[in-house]
């Protein structure tokens, strides 16, 4: 018998998210995916007028995300994209700095909160600040059901292979400025360590040479 059962009247199942009815999906003890069952609607589907339908769809996945942020996101608006993210000075660079770790928690754990309320069951989170960022975010959300990826930023080289063996990966700021003795390092850890290497590319304005480095390169996803 599995641990536990949800039943739903309708529900988007498979790849190509089709419609069907009678949904029964049955879950283990460790909170995965046993069985699911469904039937095909033959004409239409039946909505009930004197009782609640129920539709079951797949969670979204936030694939970008700076949740360590989340405590000052409002503090940008109206303001120039470079004057909020550019390193070092940048105000989102100052906030990080100047705000107690008690608060930046916080507001990890109050965004993750508002992810499940909207439906987001998974995120990717680029995890700046070396191992203190990727401390801050495993401690911030213990215990929460929501599911992530971190991918680790290093402060400096000698910490790259200390946060990319505690991180799922790595998440740069910017392709141009990884050099050419880095990009060998990171071929390295990858034959180590299968993961995701992701950075940021045309978020300000296009680099056809940037993207064409990052395709030749076959090292980094962009995002």
């Amino acid at each position: 018998m599995p641990e536990k059962q949800i039943f739903s009247d309708y529900g988007l199942i498979g790849d190509n998210l089709e419609l069907k009815k009678n949904i029964i999906i049955e879950i283990n003890k460790e909170g995965k995916i046993r069985k699911t069952s469904s039937q095909k609607i033959e004409n239409s589907a039946n909505i009930a007028k004197n009782k609640p339908t129920y539709l079951l769809i797949p969670g979204f996945i936030n694939s970008h995300i700076h949740i360590g942020d989340s405590f000052a996101k409002e503090e940008g608006f109206n303001k120039n994209l470079i004057d909020i993210v550019a390193p070092p000075n940048g105000l989102k660079h100052k906030l990080l700095k100047s705000t107690p770790e008690k608060i930046r928690r916080e507001g990890i754990s109050k965004a993750s909160i508002e992810m499940i309320s909207n439906g987001i069951s998974f995120f990717i989170d680029f995890r700046e600040n070396g191992m203190n960022g990727i401390n801050l975010l495993r401690g911030a959300l213990k215990g929460s059901p929501i599911n992530y990826l971190a991918l680790g930023r290093y402060n400096d080289i000698n910490e790259a292979e200390l946060v990319y063996n505690a991180a799922d990966g790595f998440g740069f700021a910017s392709y141009r400025h990884l050099t050419s003795r880095i990009k060998e390092k990171l071929k390295e850890f990858k034959k180590s360590k299968k993961k995701i290497f992701a950075c940021h590319d045309a978020e300000y304005v296009r680099d056809e040479k940037v993207f064409e480095e990052l395709i030749n390169d076959k090292l980094i996803l962009t995002t």
